[in-house]
């Protein structure tokens, strides 16, 4: 009836990997170009990835740490939206590694 957790490394091709690898993609898809080229706009890009965010998360044998790393880049990406703040180039650099940074833990 319940399922016990594997302990070991999830393969790099792990459909809900690649979900959250697609979901990060998304959200730095709003930083501009070098060239000049405008990034996605910053709601668009921040909905589509708590969007993909969901959708991993919603798959049934996610990792504790991934669930939880997932969580917590959802409450920041929701402080993010709700806050609203004006951002020039370095703030939103760094308000988005802000919320990729709990998602380090699928590196490990």
């Amino acid at each position: 009836m319940f399922r016990r957790r594997s302990t070991e490394p999830r393969d790099r091709h792990d459909p809900i990997l690649d979900r959250i690898e697609r979901a990060k993609a998304e959200l730095v898809a709003a930083v501009p170009s070098p060239r000049g080229v405008p990034g996605r706009p910053l709601a668009d890009a921040v909905a589509a990835f708590e969007d993909g965010l969901r959708e991993a998360a919603a798959a049934a044998d996610v990792p504790d740490a991934w669930r939880a790393a997932i969580r917590e880049s959802l409450v920041r990406a929701e402080r993010l939206r709700l806050e609203a703040p004006a951002l020039d180039y370095e703030g939103l650099v760094g308000a988005l590694a802000d919320l990729l940074a709990p998602l380090d833990v699928l590196d490990a």
